[in-house]
């Protein structure tokens, strides 16, 4: 026989009812997505910020030898 209160009901500080506490086996699989997804977005970063760096470098060296161009000379040789 079910008595009133043996069935535990949660409730807010309104008294509204609401959902159970997540199990171990949820907080755990979030738990893994949530560092694969920060590893994702961290690894993606780093890499659009080495190519950006990458790119800068080309842009440098292009504009170096360029320089050297309107010289007349070759880069490492005496001016």
């Amino acid at each position: 026989m079910m008595r009133r209160y043996d069935r535990i009901e949660r409730v807010d500080v309104t008294g509204t009812p609401v959902a159970p506490p997540r199990s171990g086996a949820d907080s755990a699989a979030t738990a893994v997505v949530t560092a694969l997804t920060v590893w994702t977005v961290t690894a993606a970063a780093g890499a659009g910020l080495y190519g950006l760096h990458r790119w800068a470098e080309h842009r440098r060296g292009a504009a170096w030898d360029s320089e050297w161009r309107g010289l007349g000379t070759t880069p490492g040789r005496p001016a």
